[in-house]
């Protein structure tokens, strides 16, 4: 398992009563209003036969139309809890399932035609064991929709790393898909690259090239986009920020301190990167969701809510001892205790009252009585969770580690009218996320038009256009609390620079233990909105079917990008659509990114009320292009040219 970490352990010192301490962070956006839901969504999860175990994720999914057969197939990561999932797309927009690789530490999944053979193949990086056992990405080679691990003798086999984000990408213009991996710092083998950059040199082989600077960039994820318009991919790097722009020869520039504002050169805690056209002027801009991971989060972070009589808490998992008081009338009930384990993959024992009753796990539920729990051991000298009764309604609960054991330690306890904390609880909710708009290949801060929404602890961040009415929308995964989940906050571009949150639009599952993490906005069964793929951590996948009419105010346009006439796939395929009153531009690839990469091939764009499309431009990176002109809206218009599909 693989995490980044910085636990700091508690000590004991001035005892801070909380009566009520309700997680919604200190607001200082300028528009704050929660408007009227005007988009809705359904979740048609298990409908379209989307079943899925909880499980930890690991920064949104991959979605592609693997096999180009017009309907788009989805790869979920459940980081090292779950086998990751390949679930095909079907002509009914149904899904069926696949197994295709084993229960690992998986990491970003990145799907790219690298034979250009008409289908799919796959990336799939992995941890290395906590810094110890450097392992390359796995390798797939897509044969006819079985999928063959080709690692070994690939070249890529002796670049062994710990493994984060894997991204496909024409380095060099020669129209097939290079890649690069994007690592976390080394334990070992530091004479290597921490990043690593391969030229695809046919046959299913790669070879390393030297990238200076960019392959020691401190990062661990990465968002593909060309700031500049001059038709090369370049890399924003995050966290901290940076960007690289593309030199089109396995080489890349930082030029953060020429395109950044000076405030947010390399910002730290940004957790997913979106790289939409907010104001339709053909540039792209940059919304960076920024929050804190549990490595952050677990250092004395406690939840309080006074109606449901519940604390939770989280903390370190590391050697150490800390503990917390509280109050309680009656009995009280511990429930969801456990921790995210690392070294210690058993359940840590718990110990009651002042004779130390031993009870070998607390992960289930458990209900105690002041006699039952009556007094605290003098010395503490095992490994666990000790809790006792102290009288007057007072309660203890400490917990004492020996060595680094794991990524976190949590619980919760019901029943309780105060809590009593000897430490000052960690603000965790209180990040604002930045977004920053492109002004002639220069970015300026403009997130004061942002939601009082955007100030909290977001993990995600996916765009498109949910209402149809050609502006671009942001849709924004947020944590939540310890132990429960907040709406998800859809932000509703005005067309003035402004945005409107709105929280009640049905995008939300809101399982119990569930926290907001990433997902990504792509119209899955065709019918011209724009649906939700959402990954909830310590949750389950979850598709959400945009409801909304189509009518004379909200049409659309559906571009498939095929291949081009020279054999190109339709990665960063850029697609213009020009009307008589105005004009928008995608590029084929992820709608926001972190550890994973989409090919979004089958491109949706809101048209307002315009009914036909003055012209419509897709260009191929290999410089192909087709133009079409006097097209019907509210269809599916298919451009290039399409494999035969097999599976």
């Amino acid at each position: 398992m693989e995490l980044s970490m910085s636990f700091q352990v508690s000590k004991y010192s001035v005892i801070f009563p909380i009566t009520l301490f309700i997680l919604s962070g200190c607001q200082s956006a300028s528009n704050t209003s929660v408007t009227e839901t005007q988009t809705q969504f359904e979740n048609v999860t298990d409908e379209v036969g989307l079943a899925t175990p909880s499980g930890m994720k690991y920064g949104g999914p991959a979605v592609a139309d693997m096999n180009h057969d017009g309907f788009y197939d989805l790869l979920l990561t459940d980081h090292d809890t779950n086998a990751p999932h390949l679930f095909w797309g079907n002509a009914d927009y149904t899904f069926d399932k696949e197994n295709f690789f084993k229960k690992a530490d998986v990491h970003g999944m990145a799907p790219g035609d690298l034979d250009l053979d008409g289908d799919m193949d796959l990336l799939v990086s992995v941890g290395g064991g906590t810094g110890t056992q450097p392992k390359p990405p796995h390798l797939f080679l897509n044969q006819n929709g079985t999928f063959i691990d080709i690692t070994k003798n690939s070249g890529i086999e002796d670049y062994g790393a710990r493994g984060r984000s894997v991204k496909w990408v024409d380095l060099d213009s020669d129209g097939d898909l290079d890649f690069f991996e994007i690592n976390a710092i080394q334990f070992v083998n530091r004479e290597k690259p921490r990043n690593v950059v391969f030229e695809n040199i046919g046959d299913g082989k790669f070879q390393y090239r030297k990238s200076p600077n960019f392959e020691h960039a401190n990062a661990e994820r990465a968002l593909l986009t060309d700031y500049n318009n001059d038709d090369i991919i370049d890399v924003i790097l995050f966290s901290p920020l940076s960007i690289w722009q593309g030199n089109n020869d396995f080489t890349f520039t930082d030029v953060s301190n020429e395109v950044l504002p000076p405030e947010h050169r390399h910002a730290e805690l940004i957790l997913a990167a979106a790289a939409p056209d907010i104001d339709n002027d053909g540039d792209i801009d940059l919304y960076l969701a920024r929050g804190k991971v549990y490595s952050k989060i677990a250092n004395n972070a406690l939840d309080f809510t006074p109606d449901k009589k519940r604390f939770d808490l989280r903390d370190s998992g590391r050697n150490g001892h800390d503990g917390i008081e509280f109050v309680a009338g009656g009995n009280i009930k511990l429930l969801d205790f456990g921790h995210f384990p690392w070294k210690q993959k058993d359940p840590m024992p718990l110990y009651v009252g002042a004779e130390k009753v031993r009870f070998d796990s607390v992960e289930i539920e458990r209900q105690f009585s002041p006699s039952d729990a009556a007094g605290f051991p003098e010395e503490i000298e095992e490994f666990g969770w000790f809790l006792g009764y102290l009288g007057d309604g007072k309660w203890r609960l400490e917990w004492k580690l020996f060595g680094n054991l794991a990524w976190d330690m949590r619980g919760s306890v019901e029943g309780v009218s105060e809590v009593l904390p000897r430490w000052a609880p960690v603000d965790y909710n209180n990040v604002p996320d930045i977004l920053l708009k492109n002004e002639g290949g220069r970015f300026v801060d403009v997130s004061q038009t942002l939601p009082a929404e955007s100030i909290y602890n977001n993990w995600g961040v996916t765009h498109g256009d949910f209402n149809n009415d050609g502006l671009t929308d942001l849709f924004i995964y947020r944590f939540g609390k310890l132990n429960t989940r907040l709406p998800d906050a859809l932000f509703v571009n005005q067309g003035d620079g402004s945005f409107s949150a709105e929280l009640n639009h049905g995008a939300n599952a809101f399982e119990h233990g569930a926290h907001g993490d990433m997902g990504a906005a792509f119209d899955y069964n065709m019918d011209g909105a724009i649906d939700i793929l959402s990954g909830d951590d310590e949750g389950r996948w979850h598709m959400f079917k945009n409801t909304m009419a189509i009518g004379d105010t909200n049409q659309y346009l559906l571009v498939r990008v095929g291949y081009s006439d020279e054999g190109v796939d339709p990665l960063a395929a850029k697609i213009t659509v020009e009307t008589d009153t105005f004009t928008l531009t995608k590029t084929v690839g992820s709608a926001g990114a972190s550890f994973s990469q989409s090919t979004l091939s089958i491109a949706h764009f809101g048209l307002a009320d315009v009914s036909t499309i003055k012209n419509l431009t897709v260009r191929w990176r290999d410089g192909n292009v087709k133009t079409y002109s006097n097209i019907d809206a509210n269809r599916l218009f298919s451009v290039g040219v399409f494999p035969s599909a097999e599976r």
